[in-house]
């Protein structure tokens, strides 16, 4: 029983941490800027990888901050 534990907590902690590997880094590129109020611009990113496409919304004033993350 103990053995099965082992085993079964050994594949939960490979599949998790593949997971994370496999979208550790995002690639990120800029989908649209619009010009806002006071000189503020804002940007729309889109993020894909392995078929699974997220978005996130900057905003500075002159450009807009690029995503690394």
């Amino acid at each position: 029983m103990r053995y099965t534990k082992v085993i079964a907590f050994g594949l939960l902690a490979s599949f998790s941490v593949a997971l994370y590997a496999a979208h550790s880094g995002h690639y990120w590129s800029k989908v649209s800027e619009q010009k806002g109020v006071n000189g503020q611009v804002v940007c729309q990113w889109k993020c894909s990888a392995i078929g699974e496409e997220h978005y996130r919304t900057t905003s500075g004033y002159g450009s807009c901050p690029a995503l690394y993350y």
